[in-house]
């Protein structure tokens, strides 16, 4: 789960994307931000330092709750789930 802090760039890496096009973040503070696949690292800026939900979009949709701005997390897929550490 994600500690509150001051924010910043969440950066996701995906070393198997999986169809994953885009990465985009919702956040209880109403912050919304997205990236857009460009390899198999995703950064979005100003995300604040709140809990926040993750969503992969592409072949298959993906959601990843508890992640925060100022986090790097490597991200997995297992049959129709997501890990992120």
């Amino acid at each position: 789960p994600a500690a509150a802090g001051s924010g910043g760039a969440l950066t996701i890496r995906l070393p198997d994307p999986r169809g994953v096009s885009s990465v985009a973040v919702s956040c209880p503070s109403g912050f919304t931000g997205r990236s857009t696949y460009g390899s198999t690292v995703h950064v979005i800026e100003g995300v604040p330092g709140e809990p926040c939900t993750l969503w992969f979009r592409g072949s298959s949709p993906y959601r990843f709750v508890g992640v925060a701005g100022g986090q790097s997390l490597t991200c997995s897929f297992k049959d129709s789930v997501i890990d992120c550490r």
